[in-house]
């Protein structure tokens, strides 16, 4: 299921080589048709699903997608050393070797004074 997930939902890159290669598959199998109709029909219906995939990989965001996009607004809140925006993104919950996250925060502002 993650292979599923990443293919068709969080790589650009991966979507297109599966895209490019079901294009492929299409293309020799359409010579075998025997129906004219779905001959002429065999290459417009891919290119359409492979733009309905392409608009599914947009719209779709992944809970890893979702979690990589909070941790890089966590990092640049650390880098642009602004505790409150870093605060926002700590959960309430935060609890590691009996820290608390009052106490992760207050340690983050001191940290920031001193640099």
């Amino acid at each position: 299921m993650e292979f599923i997930s990443r293919v068709f939902f969080e790589s650009p890159v991966w979507l297109g080589i599966f895209s490019f290669i079901a294009f492929a598959v299409v293309l020799f199998w359409r010579r075998r048709l025997e129906s004219q109709s779905a001959r002429r029909r065999a290459i417009p219906m891919t290119l359409g699903a492979i733009a309905l995939l392409f608009l599914i990989e947009i719209v779709v965001e992944t809970q890893r997608e979702k979690i990589l996009d909070r941790l890089d607004q966590f990092v640049t809140a650390i880098v642009k050393e602004q505790s409150t925006d870093a605060e926002e993104i700590i959960s309430i919950a935060y609890n590691s070797e009996d820290v608390g996250r009052d106490a992760f925060v207050d340690s983050l502002r001191d940290w920031f004074r001193t640099h």
